[in-house]
């Protein structure tokens, strides 16, 4: 994606509504798995301060959410938690910290698994030769968008979640 999202909507106004989808779809879910992964665990907050949602209105702080469109980069509503509360207390944080890029990596795998089966003739040698098509390119934008996510935030550098995973090894 070279272009700002508000040049896509200049230029195509269907893309830029794939965009967005693919991106509020991407960051709700992700920080939906925090709040999961949390709650699991014991942690009752994030179910208490309403983030063990689907709905994308709870996950996306309405700055993040303006820059992603006007400046390409953003980021969603963290989600709270209390390590004390966690059942791991040396990996808890960890656990929850794993669960959103997690979630990018499966739902970049499910792209790829409903690309191969919708549009099988479109891929040689595993690798995607040609884009044609709405569905096509939404798959195209939610796996590239998901797999960013996912890995970005395993940067060990606050506050993304790779910071987090140095609670295991760091006292």
């Amino acid at each position: 994606m070279s272009s700002s999202p508000l040049q896509i909507l200049a230029d195509d106004p269907l893309a830029f509504l794939l965009l967005a989808a693919a991106l509020i779809g991407a960051i709700a879910l992700h920080e939906y798995a925090h709040a999961l992964a949390a709650d699991l665990q014991g942690d009752r907050m994030p179910r208490a301060m309403g983030r063990l949602t689907l709905n994308p209105a709870r996950h996306l702080d309405p700055m993040g959410t303006v820059l992603i469109f006007l400046a390409g980069f953003g980021w969603g509503k963290p989600v709270e938690f209390r390590l004390q509360a966690l059942s791991s207390k040396r990996f808890g944080a960890a656990i929850v910290a794993l669960a959103g890029p997690l979630m990018n990596v499966l739902l970049a795998t499910a792209a790829v698994i409903l690309l191969r089966v919708f549009f099988a003739d479109y891929f040689f040698h595993g690798f995607l030769v040609r884009p044609a098509g709405t569905l096509l390119h939404f798959l195209i934008l939610f796996l590239r968008i998901n797999l960013l996510l996912g890995i970005f935030n395993l940067l060990p550098i606050p506050p993304l979640d790779g910071s987090r995973l140095l609670t295991i090894f760091l006292p």
